[in-house]
């Protein structure tokens, strides 16, 4: 179904055990370049403190859902919570510095640029990461066709959204409806294929990467069987 702000629901990224294996080295090249511009030595204390950070860096990302779909047009959050993550890691680090009163081991000097060399790095691949996705999207690369059944509002809001953000890599290939295309907006008179019927036909058939049902809250019965119909297929409804 429907995201609650209208637009698609997250789903979990393929590639999210790649993208924590990139933050996990980040984390431990922002060290060592940092131990490397200083000339300290990577001791075994320093080993334990990035291995503390990486542990409260991974749940924190997990708890803010880090690693979503880049699709969903949430790549301005998927920065902020990765930055956000950091710095509560960083900040867990410190408390531990202070609670076994080893501030003496370690440099400031290294642990600052280890936080700023981390934060950097964090920020850069995604947003270099970002603009790449972004770029072959637009080409027709790296997309999902979706169809919408049910050109309700809240159908055409999100056909809105999709078409007007080829970025997410969401390319909305077709609208069904029970009404004659000469009630329905222009706009979709030419993604229209059919009644609702046809819609979940297609569906089945494996047609679209993803379908979205927008029809009216009190259709729930029908809403009901449609997803029971597609319950078997690979197609990823919503």
């Amino acid at each position: 179904m429907l995201g609650t702000n209208g637009f698609i629901k997250n789903n979990i990224n393929k590639f999210a055990t790649f993208y924590r294996l990139i933050d996990v080295a980040i984390i431990q090249l922002s060290l060592l370049l940092a131990t490397t511009i200083y000339q300290e030595p990577y001791t075994k204390d320093l080993f334990l403190l990035s291995l503390i950070s990486i542990i409260t860096f991974s749940f924190f990302a997990e708890m803010f859902a880090l690693y979503r779909s880049w699709r969903d047009g949430f790549f301005k959050e998927v920065i902020f919570y990765a930055l956000l993550s950091w710095s509560i890691a960083f900040c867990f680090m410190l408390l531990f510095i202070f609670f076994t009163k080893s501030g003496a081991e370690y440099s400031r000097a290294v642990t600052i640029m280890w936080f700023l060399f981390t934060s950097c790095f964090l920020f850069t691949w995604r947003l270099t990461f970002g603009i790449f996705l972004r770029k072959i999207r637009r080409k027709g690369m790296n997309t999902r066709s979706v169809a919408i059944i049910g050109v309700t509002k809240e159908g055409q809001r999100l056909a809105k959204e999709i078409l007007q953000h080829p970025e997410t890599g969401f390319r909305l290939t077709a609208v069904f409806d029970d009404r004659e295309a000469s009630r329905l907006p222009e706009d979709y008179h030419g993604l229209l294929q059919g009644n609702v019927n046809d819609g979940v036909e297609k569906a089945r058939l494996n047609e679209f990467d993803a379908v979205y049902i927008a029809l009216p809250l009190t259709a729930e019965k029908r809403i009901a069987d449609i997803l029971h119909l597609l319950g078997n297929t690979t197609v990823n409804v919503q």
